[in-house]
């Protein structure tokens, strides 16, 4: 008889345990979840700042180049009509290639942040699965112990 409170005592022990140490891994989980979900809103305002600063800077490059424009006109009116003609292609020629090498580099670094979304995301869906996986491992170990704490009982 005393065995057998014996044996209660200690599956009531293991039981209490087992479920202080799920506790623990549930806050570490939920800790490492927020700490992930504040790095990706980290990122976030990274990219948007990163994004803004690309619009000021687009912003100062477009006033600069009407001051230039507008001191090229100047200029223009002073000079002959070929060389006008010449220096306007000139000045569109090297717009254009500024143009597109900035749509190039946009376009570079937009798909380097998809990129890294899509990595994050395919992480963390890995990282769903396998907490789906565990907690179904967890889950069928409880059963087992239950099944066996009742075959112990029923002896």
């Amino acid at each position: 008889m005393e065995r057998k409170f014996e044996r209660q005592r200690a599956t009531r022990e293991f039981i209490v345990e087992f479920k202080r140490k799920r506790e623990e891994w549930k806050a570490m989980e939920r800790e490492r979840m927020e700490e992930e979900n504040r790095r990706i809103k980290e990122y976030a305002q990274t990219q948007e700042q990163r994004q803004e600063q690309a619009k000021a800077e687009k912003r100062a490059r477009e006033e600069a180049l009407n001051k230039v424009q507008h001191a090229l006109a100047q200029q223009i009116k002073r000079d002959r009509e070929e060389r006008e003609e010449q220096e306007l292609v000139r000045q569109e020629l090297y717009l254009e290639e500024q143009e597109r090498a900035i749509r190039r580099r946009e376009r570079d670094e937009l798909e380097i942040r998809i990129k890294q979304r899509l990595e994050l995301q395919r992480e963390r869906d890995e990282q769903m699965e396998f907490k789906r996986l565990r907690d179904i491992e967890i889950k069928q170990e409880e059963d087992r112990f239950r099944q066996q704490v009742r075959s112990m009982i029923d002896r």
